[in-house]
């Protein structure tokens, strides 16, 4: 009896150390894969914080673009402007600014008094980028769908100054009359520049700057991980349109006679 006592112990002895061995393989496993998985998250983390860094130090490069973009369109208008006013001989302007004005006519030109009447409109489907911060300069949009949503000649004026307006009721209230009118389109496009940069250097890895024409691909990359994770800065465009109108307004004669006289 005992000697089958003892022959029952050993097989269970042995079954017993194969299982307890097989559950500390399987916890050492699992202990293995949490670990790596911790790994996993903190490199993903460290690797996100790469980003983020990187995204902070290169937007305000973006940022301080906003007087670049004011001063290209300023410089726009104002030679679309000149062409606009081309061959029209004036004298000096009764008010003038960046997008409005009204010039009399030289009087060496023309015995026939003439004023010439100016805007200059921008439009564009897109807001103005910058709304929230202050501008260098003082540009007026108007939005395309506020634009045609009304008639043509009288949108324009309604939207104008009210000097020009108001001016121009003067003017017919005294017998002046519009004798000529004409317009004039141009497109304009801006778009963000990229910084001049091309990584930015941490204690744990790197971050690769690559520049592509709409926009900035940013890859973290760590010391001890072969992939890297990516993430983009776009790179914002703009598309407006310069709309210029010039209205000639011209003294009847029949009250040049009367002036003359």
């Amino acid at each position: 009896m005992h000697s089958r006592r003892k022959g029952f112990v050993i097989p269970i002895i042995l079954v017993f150390m194969l299982i307890s061995h097989l559950v500390y393989m399987g916890i050492m496993q699992i202990t293995q894969m949490q670990i790596k998985h911790a790994q996993l998250l903190k490199d993903y983390y460290q690797q996100s914080l790469q980003l983020l860094i990187a995204e902070q130090m290169i937007t305000p490069h973006l940022e301080t673009q906003e007087d670049d973009l004011s001063v290209s369109l300023f410089k726009s208008a104002e030679s679309f402007k000149h062409q606009l006013l081309a061959g029209i001989p004036m004298g000096s302007p009764i008010f003038e600014d960046q997008q409005f004005g009204v010039y009399q006519q030289d009087n060496n030109a023309s015995e026939i008094d003439q004023l010439y009447i100016f805007t200059v409109s921008i439009f564009s489907k897109q807001t103005y980028p910058f709304e929230s911060s202050k501008t260098s300069l003082d540009i007026q949009i108007v939005s395309d769908s506020d634009y045609y949503t009304n008639q043509f000649q009288q949108y324009l004026l309604s939207q104008s100054r009210t000097e020009i307006s108001d001016y121009i009721t003067q003017l017919e209230d005294n017998d002046w009359q519009m004798t000529d009118y004409y317009e004039m389109m141009t497109p304009y496009h801006w778009n963000m520049s990229s910084p001049h940069l091309s990584h930015f250097i941490f204690s744990d890895g790197w971050v690769e700057i690559n520049h592509q024409p709409q926009h900035i691909e940013l890859m973290s990359h760590l010391h001890n991980q072969a992939f890297p994770i990516r993430s983009t800065i776009p790179l914002i465009g703009y598309e407006y349109r310069l709309f210029g109108q010039v209205w000639q307004y011209t003294l009847s004669i029949d009250e040049e006679t009367v002036i003359n006289e």
